[in-house]
C-alpha cells in the first residue's frame, strides 16, 4: 500500500507528462508533417491555399505553448518534492 503523498504526488507528474507528450507531440507533427514532408495541413481539406502556414504556425505555437505548460508543472512538482 502507498503512502498519501506519493499518492498526491502522482497526479500532478501525470498531468505534466500528458501536456508534455501532447506538445511535443503536436510541435514534432506541425515541424515534421506539416512543413518539412508537407503532408497535410491544418485547412488542407476545408480550401487548399487558405492561410495554411498562418494556421500551421497557429498549431506549433499552441503545441510549444502547451509543452512549455507541461515543463513549467514539471519544475514546480519537482521543487514541491524537494521540500518534502
Amino acid at each position: 500500500m502507498e503512502s498519501q503523498l506519493a499518492s498526491s504526488q502522482r497526479k500532478p507528474l501525470i498531468l505534466a507528462g500528458i501536456c508534455l507528450g501532447i506538445g511535443l507531440g503536436g510541435f514534432f507533427d506541425g515541424i515534421v508533417l506539416h512543413q518539412i514532408l508537407q503532408w497535410h495541413h491544418m485547412l488542407s481539406n476545408v480550401k487548399p491555399g487558405l492561410n495554411e502556414f498562418a494556421w500551421d504556425m497557429g498549431f506549433l505555437a499552441l503545441g510549444a505553448l502547451i509543452a512549455v505548460i507541461g515543463w513549467l508543472m514539471l519544475q514546480q512538482t519537482g521543487k514541491s518534492t524537494m521540500k518534502n
